[in-house]
């Protein structure tokens, strides 16, 4: 975002939320699941870390280029990470190969993975995908033919094994890449890195 000046005042909310998926898998990834900071327990230290990271990385990449990072690593499940992901648990097909109905399915769970699961909640599920297939209408993404036909269409899943981490994010995996270089080669997270390998070896 930028003032009249054209200075930077912050990065945009969903390039926060997407360093906070990376900050997160990299500990999951790590086996650190007990590390993982939930928003509502994170330390003013903890939000300008990540806003220092999302700043850092709207300079390097274009809007269209860090939403699809963010797609490529969201939660869509408990086991589906990422479009990709999501793509082949729900529906065994690729994320270019997604239906109208089955991208409009994926893009309503990010807000609520647990409360539209569609193996656990269909018809509230089905309820969140047409109300997208509506927005989608609505913004011209989709004709009236093309919605009443995806509204119709009841939900159908073909359930697959998950596939996760930054390995599986296909065009997000330089992205990955890139927050977790920032993080590895940011002084204030190498001391802190330092400090808890001391503790560890005192505690030991």
């Amino acid at each position: 975002m930028t003032n009249s000046g054209g200075a930077r005042q912050g990065a945009s909310t969903l390039t926060q939320q997407y360093v906070t998926n990376v900050l997160n898998e990299n500990l999951i990834a790590q086996g650190k699941d007990a590390q993982v900071v939930l928003n509502g327990q994170k330390s003013i230290n903890d939000k300008l870390r990540e806003m220092k990271l999302a700043i850092g990385l709207e300079k390097q990449f274009t809007k269209d280029q860090i939403l699809a990072g963010y797609l490529n690593i969201v939660s869509f499940n408990a086991n589906a990470y990422g479009i990709q992901a999501a793509s082949q648990y729900f529906f065994s097909v690729d994320a270019k190969d997604l239906t109208v109905p089955q991208a409009a399915l994926l893009a309503g769970l990010v807000n609520g993975p647990s409360l539209f699961d569609p193996t656990q909640h269909p018809e509230a599920s089905k309820t969140r995908r047409d109300l997208v297939l509506d927005a989608m209408l609505q913004h011209g993404y989709i004709n009236g033919q093309q919605h009443q036909d995806a509204v119709n269409t009841p939900i159908q899943l073909k359930v697959n094994p998950p596939k996760q981490g930054c390995a599986y994010a296909v065009q997000a995996q330089y992205f990955c890449d890139y927050v977790l270089h920032q993080i590895q080669n940011d002084p204030p997270t190498a001391r802190q890195r330092m400090t808890g390998s001391r503790r560890s070896s005192a505690a030991a």
